[in-house]
């Protein structure tokens, strides 16, 4: 009887012995991905890059988490897994270094702007804030200059009542 002869085996591997896939071969990848779209588009508002940074945080953490256990049993794993591991795990740190910078941006950015609550909303008030366009003019509407700062409302009616608007409506035959 002739023995069967086993092509492209390693020689140093056993013939039963099986690799596996890390852990957290795609799930951290995915979340790196995730987390950096985020970062990436959501870069201008900082409430979306909370989620972002829990993500990448947390694929950070399973990428690490895998890439210990490769480290302790590299036969067990195959190495396109372990490389795909150390890919999420840049990822995941591009992600929430991104994502970081945009909150604290957006923080010192919203800090700055309410730093002086009552200015904000005496700014408001006087609607310093806003510019009304209409097709014929541009009307800019600036803090006046009386002692008690209060809006002349009847004279801010008579100017939005002075605006020309058009409306032009279809006629629609209803029948039955």
């Amino acid at each position: 009887m002739t023995k069967p002869i086993l092509i492209n085996q390693p020689k140093n591997k056993k013939v039963n012995e099986i690799q596996n896939k890390l852990s957290a071969d795609p799930g951290a990848t995915v979340l790196g991905i995730i987390a950096l779209l985020i970062s990436l588009v959501g870069c201008c508002c900082g409430i979306l890059a909370i989620p972002a940074i829990i993500m990448s945080i947390i694929g950070l953490i399973w990428a690490s988490k895998s890439a210990k256990a490769y480290a302790l049993n590299p036969e067990s794993y195959t190495s396109r897994s372990y490389s795909s591991v150390k890919t999420a795990k840049i990822l995941n740190i591009i992600a929430l270094v991104l994502s970081s910078a945009a909150l604290i941006l957006s923080i010192l950015w919203f800090g700055s702007m309410f730093s002086n609550p009552e200015e904000f909303f005496e700014k408001l008030e006087r609607s310093e804030f806003y510019e009304v366009e209409t097709e014929t003019e541009t009307y800019e509407y600036e803090s006046s200059d009386d002692a008690s700062g209060d809006i002349d409302t009847w004279q801010y009616e008579e100017e939005m009542d002075s605006i020309p608007v058009t409306i032009e409506a279809d006629q629609v035959n209803d029948s039955i």
